[in-house]
């Protein structure tokens, strides 16, 4: 009976201790290249460790998660190439350059290893591409990764990317959806793609602020918002990522877009979300968007806004289900809170007829909703914007399915990128293997 016990608890350790290897995922690299990788001592053991994170960068994410364990205690058990759900706070980064001849083909020019403070494991560090985002000691760090390295003195990980939770949010905004489990480094990095159109590098962060908001809505009572104009953010943006704002606006269109693939619908808890196109009061501010050729397009009193949100308010869900449509012309003055993701472009009629190419607006995730009276005498700016955005509706309709039909096209490109780094390494190898066989 106690053989059995002592049996029982031997195979429930081993459960809690395994994790599954990540090898067959990182094509060209078994136990002895892998061992080239760290200690990082040369540029030889830097390129071979940009390699690595090269692979795990292009590894399907989905297939990592599954093959993690959480973290044990002690990890001298463990072989190098399994994968375990990593998390620390930061005591240190050190940086690496990536030799030359690898930086073009690997799309790295840099990567980070971040040394992790008070683990139980000793001393930890994770190897990842550099963060987006300015972060700091005691920011918490995430990511499911590899185990590359270990002795008696430290245990190393290596991953395609890793999640960044700052300790001092530079906005409140940023501080509520991180609570929520929003990756303050997305954020950064949607930044720098201002006025450029969604992109499949949008995807995580987008669905993951969309996400974010049905959490927070109905856990602790929220900040009052910042209360912001249009213009504000049509001027600087860069300082308002992620912020949470409050503004006033008009809704034109409704469209109902529906999610296909399963790990969006997973962050989102449902199927489906709204694209809510609206306007904003420009004040007597005139905006000015260039051409490709010619005189700026001028445009003053209202200018169009990208809402999205995972829910309608009932007063304008009850109106949208009466018809059974995905799309619909609903014109309600609304005050919404959100957040504020990144200015976008998409194609709008009004700017294609005057050789304009594309809209340049606001995007933003909206976590609450109120309906409010319009100014005596005032249509909430909706004819303008409906002549505005008439005969471009099934542009501006599609814009997010292309956006999706797109990440598959750029998915393809990757595993043909991909492709051909395998056939120049492989040449590489067998040209050394030449070599060396010649000398002997």
């Amino acid at each position: 009976m106690k053989f059995i016990v002592a049996l029982v608890v031997l195979v429930w350790l081993g459960l809690n201790c395994h994790a599954d290897t990540a090898l067959p995922l990182l094509s060209g690299f078994d136990s002895a290249r892998l061992a080239k990788c760290y200690p990082i001592r040369d540029t030889d053991s830097a390129g071979e460790a940009a390699k690595l994170i090269y692979r795990l960068r292009k590894a399907n994410p989905n297939t990592l998660k599954k093959l993690a364990t959480a973290l044990p205690k002690e990890i001298g058990s463990a072989t190098v190439g399994d994968v375990f759900e990593v998390e620390g706070k930061l005591e240190k980064i050190r940086q690496y350059e990536v030799p030359g001849d690898l930086s073009d083909y690997l799309d790295l020019d840099q990567f980070q290893e971040l040394v992790f403070s008070e683990s139980p494991l000793g001393d930890v560090s994770l190897l990842v591409p550099p963060l987006d985002g300015k972060a700091s000691r005691e920011d918490r760090v995430a990511s499911t990764a590899m185990l590359l390295y270990q002795d008696d003195k430290r245990v190393v990980f290596a991953a395609g990317d890793a999640a960044w939770f700052p300790t001092l949010a530079s906005n409140e905004g940023i501080r509520l959806l991180t609570s929520a489990g929003v990756d303050a480094s997305g954020i950064a990095a949607a930044a720098t793609r201002n006025r450029r159109k969604l992109e499949a590098a949008d995807g995580e962060t987008f669905y993951s602020m969309l996400g974010a908001t049905t959490q927070l809505v109905t856990g602790e009572s929220l900040p009052e918002p910042k209360p912001l104009e249009p213009i504000a953010l049509l001027e600087f943006p860069e300082e308002h990522h992620g912020d949470w704002i409050r503004m006033r606006a008009a809704t034109v269109r409704i469209t109902k877009v529906n999610v296909t693939d399963e790990t969006r619908r997973q962050q989102l808890g449902q199927d489906h979300y709204f694209q809510i196109d609206s306007s904003g009061d420009l004040g007597k501010t005139m905006v000015k968007l260039k051409r490709p050729e010619g005189e700026p397009i001028e445009m003053s009193g209202k200018y169009p806004i990208s809402l999205v949100s995972l829910r309608l308010p009932e007063f304008l869900e009850s109106e949208f289900e009466s018809e059974q449509t995905v799309v619909q012309m609903i014109s309600a003055p609304v005050r919404i809170d959100g957040f504020f993701y990144r200015l976008w472009s998409y194609r709008n009629e009004f700017i294609d007829q005057r050789g304009g190419g594309s809209q340049i607006g606001p995007l933003i995730v909206v976590a609450r909703w109120q309906r409010i009276e319009p100014p005596r005498g005032d249509d909430g700016g909706i004819a303008l914007l409906g002549y505005l955005m008439a005969g471009g509706v099934i542009l501006a309709i599609v814009s997010t399915f292309i956006w999706s039909r797109r990440n598959a096209v750029v998915d393809a490109k990757l595993r043909e990128k991909q492709r051909e780094i395998d056939v120049i390494w492989a040449k590489r190898r067998q040209a050394e293997s030449t070599r060396t066989s010649t000398s002997r």
